[in-house]
C-alpha cells in the first residue's frame, strides 16, 4: 500500500530531534548524575511511543507482510552488526589485541539472539516490537482495548526486568541474552503500541494548541502519509 504523499508532521520531527539530543546529553553525564538517570528514564520510550503514532493502519496487512515491511531496518541491523563485528575482528583482534575470541563469540551470539551488540538493541527492539504492535492491533479492534494491552504488557515487562538479574559473565548468558532480548522488546513494544493507540488523537490536539496558541496547521490531514 503506497502512499501518495511524502508530508511530515514537523511536531513529529521536533519530538524525535529533542530526543536525539537527549541521548546525547545522557551519555554525555556521569553515570551517578542525578540528570543521566531522569533522561534515560524516558528517552528511549519517546522514540518507541513515536514509531507507534506514525504507524499505518496495521489491520490492512498481514503478519508476513508486516515484516516485510520491516525490510530497511533490518537491513540496518544486519548491516551495522556486521560492521560492528568486523572492526572487532580486524581491528581489535587482530591488530590491537584488546579483545579476546570468547568476547567475539559473545558480541555474535548478541547478534543471533537479537539481544543486539551495544547500541544494536534498538533496532532489533524496533523491529520486533512494530510486529508486536501490529498483532496487537489486529487482534485487538478498538484503540481502547490496545491501550488496556498496553498498560498490561508493560506493567508485566517492566516488573519481569525489575527483578530479573543481570548477567555480564559465564555461561549463563547463553539463556540471559534470549530471555532479556524478549522481556525488552515486549517492554518497548508496549510504547509503541500506546502511541498507535493515539496515534488518531494527537494530530488533533496539536491542531488545538496551534488555534489556541494563534497558530494553525493541518496535521490531522498528514497523520496516515508521515513516515517515520
Amino acid at each position: 500500500m503506497k502512499r501518495t504523499t511524502t508530508k511530515r508532521i514537523k511536531e513529529y520531527d521536533v519530538a524525535k530531534g529533542i530526543g536525539i539530543l537527549l541521548v546525547v546529553i545522557g551519555h554525555a553525564l556521569p553515570t551517578d548524575s542525578y540528570w543521566r538517570v531522569f533522561i534515560y528514564s524516558f528517552h528511549m520510550p519517546l522514540f518507541f511511543f513515536l514509531s507507534g503514532l506514525v504507524m499505518k493502519d496495521a489491520t490492512l496487512i498481514t503478519i508476513k507482510e508486516s515484516f516485510l515491511e520491516e525490510k530497511k531496518l533490518i537491513a540496518s541491523y544486519l548491516f551495522w552488526s556486521a560492521l560492528y563485528l568486523a572492526f572487532d575482528v580486524f581491528v581489535k583482534f587482530l591488530i590491537l589485541k584488546t579483545i579476546s575470541v570468547n568476547i567475539l563469540f559473545w558480541h555474535i551470539y548478541q547478534t543471533v539472539t537479537l539481544f543486539g551488540i551495544s547500541v544494536l538493541w534498538f533496532l532489533a527492539s524496533l523491529i520486533l516490537g512494530k510486529v508486536i504492535t501490529k498483532c496487537i492491533a489486529i487482534i485487538f479492534k478498538t484503540d481502547e482495548a490496545r491501550l488496556l494491552v498496553a498498560i498490561v504488557i508493560f506493567t508485566i515487562s517492566s516488573i519481569a526486568a525489575y527483578f530479573m538479574p543481570q548477567i555480564e559473565s559465564g555461561a549463563m548468558r547463553l539463556v540471559y541474552y534470549p530471555i532479556a532480548t524478549i522481556i525488552r522488546t515486549v517492554l518497548m513494544s508496549s510504547f509503541i503500541i500506546f502511541g498507535y493507540s493515539v496515534r488518531n488523537n494527537i494530530p488533533l490536539l496539536i491542531e488545538k494548541v496551534k488555534i489556541l496558541s494563534g497558530g494553525g496547521g493541518t496535521a490531522q490531514s498528514r497523520l496516515h502519509c508521515y513516515c517515520f
